[in-house]
């Protein structure tokens, strides 16, 4: 695989003294990439040593990851591997059939090629807590942190059990209208229907459907994801 970009970036960053123990900082960051749309984030922190030993800290930021060249470029990769086929699973349990009657675990390849429509991830970070330096304890430091981060269009893959489901949910819906032209999800590139899952899908009231042939998987832009923690470290220092 091969590709290019081209980048443009600028980055400014300010120290702001506020006080005589409170410190500030202000940075920008503009990119603008060649094949992913431009981006511009910001953090500001601020200090404060509330004694000589306890310093308090906070911060907040945005942030971005473009997708990489490979998620954008890439020509094809296959991966095999047994997976279970929902659609088909959910089929032996209408027609009344026992499991993997209808081969609904099977070895299914995953294809995939370059998604040129993907965004850069974007976050929303945040982080506040405190540094302790007993002044009695030379080369002890305690830091604890509250730190949140609200993450969009994160890059990443739907998966083929995931698509699976989703074909399900659609024939489920569908039931036996326009058969001749119905493809459910259109990821799940299925072989014709034998006659007995011809069979088990007239009892189900479904369109008739074959084994999944490959699952055209690509790199998506999936839902925001919201993650929180608490951070504790403890470090000593000995010469």
């Amino acid at each position: 695989v091969s590709g290019s970009r081209n980048v443009t970036s600028l980055f400014a960053e300010a120290q702001l003294p506020l006080a005589e123990k409170i410190n500030a900082q202000l940075a920008l960051r503009f990119e603008d990439l060649s094949d992913v749309e431009r981006a511009l984030v910001g953090k500001v922190a601020i200090g404060w040593d509330i004694t000589d030993s306890v310093l308090f800290r906070a911060s907040a930021s945005t942030a971005f990851r473009a997708p990489n060249i490979i998620q954008i470029n890439e020509k094809i990769v296959v991966r095999s591997g047994t997976r279970y086929d929902y659609a088909m699973v959910r089929l032996e349990q209408l027609a009344g059939l026992g499991a993997d009657d209808l081969d609904s675990r099977l070895t299914q390849q995953r294809q995939a090629t370059g998604a040129k429509n993907l965004i850069s991830e974007e976050s929303d970070n945040t982080s506040i807590g405190f540094v302790i330096a007993p002044q009695n304890i030379e080369g002890l430091t305690i830091t604890a942190d509250y730190w949140t981060m609200e993450k969009e269009n994160t890059i990443g893959l739907f998966g083929r059990s995931n698509h699976s489901v989703n074909d399900m949910v659609l024939r489920l819906a569908n039931g036996t209208n326009n058969c001749d032209s119905f493809v459910g999800n259109p990821a799940v590139v299925r072989d014709a229907p034998d006659e007995d899952q011809i069979d088990a899908a007239a009892v189900a009231g479904i369109c008739a459907f074959g084994n999944v042939k490959y699952v055209a998987d690509n790199y998506l832009n999936l839902a925001t994801r919201k993650i929180e923690g608490f951070d504790l470290g403890v470090y000593y220092n000995i010469d």
